[in-house]
């Protein structure tokens, strides 16, 4: 498959996975309102496992060092298409909603990290830039449509929350598996796409001398307009100096001002 190609089944996949994020991750609040009465002690509970995923799937992606950024996407979407599944179908009770709401987050937390990696791979050299607007753009038409369609879809009645089937939820499943086929597709047809880069040179933790602290000079002393600014011994590095001081005001300058050394009345 040439590049361009490609690059058009992955502008698609991401499309239509912003759709489907649209019409179910975006407003998983109004679910567990309207489904499960939940309080406010209730909800805020509820970002446990919703968020939990975002740590829990940086040790996923580490634990799975064999596959690809398109494998790992891949098994990221087929996590939240079990999600939805569940949610949009099976009507499940709250102790099961929880287990599978943390099942189709870790699937989206997967993905967040990957894609980026991947529109970078298929850019062209020099293009990078331009291509990452591209996806990114299709990814923001993609969640505008899916606000269209709550709208409407909620305004009609297409569109409702309650104990049963959850047509926006299924909605998105269906953008969600066309997706998944054709980041699938993506794998099958442009395998080097699914190599993971490794260095063949482990780096330690570079120390060199210039990032180490080092002693500021000895105290010094500065005049200007009958004020004694003073500069106490700090600690510096190569990046940033600083140093601490403390301006002390007089009617008229000490004599260590006039017989001082050069240093200590130099004019700022």
């Amino acid at each position: 498959m040439d590049k361009e190609r490609a690059r058009r089944l992955f502008l698609a996949a991401f499309f239509l996975f912003a759709l489907a994020n649209g019409l179910s991750g975006s407003i998983i609040s109004n679910y567990f309102k309207d489904v499960f009465q939940v309080d406010s002690v209730q909800r805020g509970l509820l970002e446990i496992p919703r968020e939990l995923p975002g740590v829990v799937g940086v040790f996923v992606i580490a634990a799975l060092p064999s596959l690809g950024n398109v494998s790992l996407s891949v098994l990221g979407f087929a996590l939240y298409c079990v999600g939805l599944l569940v949610l949009g179908l099976f009507s499940p009770g709250y102790f099961v909603m929880q287990l599978f709401v943390f099942t189709y987050s870790l699937g989206d937390h997967m993905v967040m990290p990957i894609r980026d990696a991947i529109a970078m791979d298929l850019a062209d050299e020099g293009r990078t830039g331009a291509f990452l607007g591209k996806y990114r753009g299709m990814m923001t038409l993609g969640s505008m449509l899916a606000s269209v369609l709550v709208f409407v879809g909620f305004r009609v009645g297409f569109f409702y929350f309650r104990a049963g089937v959850i047509p926006s939820f299924c909605a998105a499943l269906v953008f969600l598996s066309v997706a998944l086929v054709l980041l699938c597709r993506l794998r099958r047809e442009l395998p080097a796409l699914d190599v993971r880069k490794r260095s063949g040179e482990r780096r330690g933790l570079p120390v060199r001398r210039k990032y180490r602290p080092i002693t500021s000079s000895p105290p010094s002393t500065a005049f200007r307009s009958g004020c004694a600014l003073s500069l106490l011994p700090g600690s510096s590095s190569s990046f940033s100096r600083w140093a601490r001081t403390r301006w002390r005001c007089s009617a008229s300058p000490p004599i260590s001002a006039v017989a001082g050394s050069p240093r200590s009345s130099e004019n700022f």
